[in-house]
């Protein structure tokens, strides 16, 4: 569960709350999409690359809705405020939970 407006992602097995982490999701002007989605493939590192941004070996990748993941953020200097390309960062050790924690097809739910 993405909680835009509180940045966080919140773990929940069996209805029961596992883990809440901050996060920083899409900014203003790209800002992350809301929905309900699945986890579809997950990579341990991968290479982003946008019009106006290169980060290589993006730790923990978690893809739900096309190029958009959840990932570790290893780059950031502070979490909690919108400031992504769309994508919804975490630091890389809560990202490393989450990667061995969701199996392909967990659903992942965006919203404010």
């Amino acid at each position: 569960d993405v909680n835009l407006s509180a940045q966080t992602v919140t773990l929940y097995e069996h209805n029961q709350q596992v883990r809440t982490m901050i996060c920083s999701s899409g900014s203003k002007a790209t800002p992350s999409l809301t929905g309900t989605y699945a986890v579809y493939a997950k990579a341990e590192k991968l290479d982003m690359e946008g019009e106006d941004y290169s980060a290589p070996d993006v730790p923990w990748v978690l893809m739900f809705n096309g190029d958009y993941t959840i990932h570790g953020n290893y780059w950031a200097t502070t979490f909690g405020v919108p400031s992504s390309h769309g994508c919804v960062g975490l630091p890389v050790t809560d990202a490393e939970f989450l990667y061995n924690w969701a199996p392909i097809g967990t659903i992942v739910s965006i919203h404010y």
